[in-house]
C-alpha cells in the first residue's frame, strides 16, 4: 500500500505533499535536550575538522560515478545486417497515422492518430481486432501519448488532457479505467499491480515540471521519486522524458533533449542518473507572445531553440539491456533518427550501437524484434530483427548493416 500522498482527483490547494523523510522528534525536557545536541554537535565537528584532510584526499581519488566511470568518446557500431519480418503501412489502409506502439508476445498494438482507434496485429502484421474512437468519454481516446503492455497481457493507454488511463484485455475488451490523473503523459505498469507515471505537476509559480511518480493500482494515491536535484527541477519542455519497464518492477527513464538516462530500481526506488556515448546538453528556452491575454496577463508561448539537437527520442528494454533511440542532428534533418545506443543493466555499461536502415520517430525492443514507428515516406510500422555478424563489430565511427 503507497503512503497517501496526494488524491489526484482533489484540487491542488487541497492536497497534502507526501513528505519521504520523517519528522524528527523531540524530548519533553527541551532546554537539556538542546544542551546535549549542541555539545555532541561541537564534538562531531572537532573530529570531522581532523579527519577532513585525509577524507578529502580520498575522495579525490575515487572516480566521480562508481558505475559509470567507463565514459566512450565515441561509438562502437555493431556489424551484422537487417531482416524485414512485417510492414502495417498507410499504404494498406491498416493505420492512418502513428507514433505510438507496443508489443507482446504474440500481438503488435499500434494507436492510430488519425481515427483515435487502439489497433491490434500478429506478429507479421495481419490485423485482429479494434478498440475504442474519438472522444472524452471511457472507451474513447482523446490525445494517447504512451502506450503499454503489463504482465497479464493487457494494454495500457494513457490519455493526458482528459486525466484518464484506459486499460484494455488482449482480446480487445474494456478491463477498466482510472481516472482523475493529473496529466500522465507516461505511464508503465508495474507486476506488483500499482504503476509508474511521470507527469507534468504544475508548481506555485505557474510552470510545468516533469514529476515521475509511483501510483497505487487505483491511482487516487501516489507518492513521488526523486532522481536528482538537477533533473527534478528542470522544466517539462525540455524535461520531457519516456519511460519502459525493467524487469518487474523497475524503471528507465530517458530524455528526448538530451542523453541523460536514469535507472530506478523496483523495491527501494532508487534512481541511478548516467550519460549517453553521444553528450547532449538540455537546450536553451525561449518565449514568444501570443498575442492572447487571460485574466489581464500576457500568454506566451515557450518554445526551444531550433537549432538544438534531439536527444534520447525513446527508450526501450529487453532483458538487461537498454535500447536509445537517438538523435544524431537537429529536429528538420533527415537521417538523424536512426542511431540506437545500447547499455547494461543495472550499471549502465555502454554496450554498442545499430544504425536502422530508416528514420524512426518511436522504437520497441520485444525478445529480439525492433519495432519502429516511421513517418516516411509513409506512415508505418515496421519490424526487424539483427543478424549479427560472426566478427561481432564493425570499426568504431564505420556503422554497418543493411535491410535484408
Amino acid at each position: 500500500m503507497l503512503p497517501q500522498a496526494r488524491c489526484a482527483a482533489t484540487p491542488r490547494s487541497n492536497r497534502t505533499d507526501y513528505v519521504e523523510e520523517a519528522e524528527a522528534g523531540f524530548d519533553s525536557n527541551a532546554g537539556a535536550s538542546a544542551a546535549l545536541q549542541r555539545s555532541e554537535r561541537c564534538n562531531l565537528c572537532t573530529r570531522m575538522r581532523s579527519v577532513m584532510p585525509a577524507a578529502m584526499a580520498l575522495l579525490l581519488l575515487l572516480p566521480a560515478h562508481a558505475a559509470n566511470t567507463q565514459e566512450p568518446t565515441k561509438r562502437i557500431w555493431l556489424g551484422g545486417s537487417w531482416s524485414n519480418l512485417a510492414d502495417v503501412s498507410a499504404q494498406t489502409g491498416a493505420i492512418g497515422r502513428s507514433d505510438l506502439t507496443a508489443v507482446s508476445d504474440s500481438s503488435l498494438y499500434v494507436y492510430d492518430y488519425q481515427d483515435h482507434v487502439l489497433k491490434a496485429f500478429t506478429l507479421d502484421g495481419k490485423p485482429k481486432w479494434k478498440f475504442g474512437k474519438d472522444g472524452m468519454r471511457a472507451g474513447e481516446f482523446h490525445v494517447v501519448t504512451s502506450l503499454e503492455v503489463d504482465s497479464r497481457g493487457q494494454v495500457w493507454a494513457s490519455d493526458p488532457i482528459v486525466g484518464r488511463v484506459t486499460i484494455v484485455s488482449a482480446s480487445g475488451q474494456l478491463v477498466r479505467t482510472i481516472e482523475g490523473l493529473e496529466y500522465p503523459w507516461r505511464i508503465v505498469p508495474r507486476a506488483d499491480g500499482t504503476f509508474w507515471g511521470w507527469i507534468q505537476a504544475r508548481q506555485a509559480d505557474g510552470t510545468l515540471r516533469g514529476e515521475v511518480r509511483q501510483y497505487d493500482s487505483t491511482g487516487a494515491h501516489f507518492s513521488r521519486v526523486s532522481i536528482s536535484v538537477a533533473l527534478d527541477t528542470i522544466n517539462s519542455l525540455t524535461g520531457t522524458a519516456s519511460l519502459a519497464s525493467v524487469g518487474a518492477n523497475g524503471l528507465a527513464m530517458t530524455y528526448f533533449w538530451s542523453d541523460r538516462f536514469v535507472l530506478i530500481d523496483g523495491k527501494t526506488r532508487a534512481a541511478r542518473t548516467y550519460r549517453g556515448v553521444e553528450r547532449r546538453e538540455f537546450p536553451s528556452v525561449g518565449s514568444r507572445s501570443t498575442g492572447m491575454t487571460v485574466g489581464g496577463k500576457a500568454v506566451t508561448r515557450m518554445l526551444i531553440d531550433s537549432a538544438a539537437k534531439l536527444g534520447a527520442l525513446s527508450g526501450a528494454v529487453d532483458g538487461d539491456r537498454l535500447y536509445v533511440l537517438f538523435g544524431t542532428g537537429p529536429r528538420s534533418a533527415s537521417g538523424v533518427r536512426r542511431t540506437v545506443d545500447t547499455y547494461r543493466i543495472p550499471n549502465g555499461q555502454y554496450l554498442g550501437s545499430y544504425l536502422l536502415p530508416e528514420d524512426a520517430l518511436l522504437l520497441r525492443v520485444h525478445n529480439g524484434m525492433f519495432v519502429a514507428s516511421v513517418d516516411k515516406p509513409i506512415p508505418a510500422v515496421k519490424i526487424w530483427t539483427w543478424i549479427p555478424r560472426p566478427s561481432g563489430l564493425a570499426k568504431a565511427g564505420h556503422p554497418t548493416g543493411k535491410s535484408n
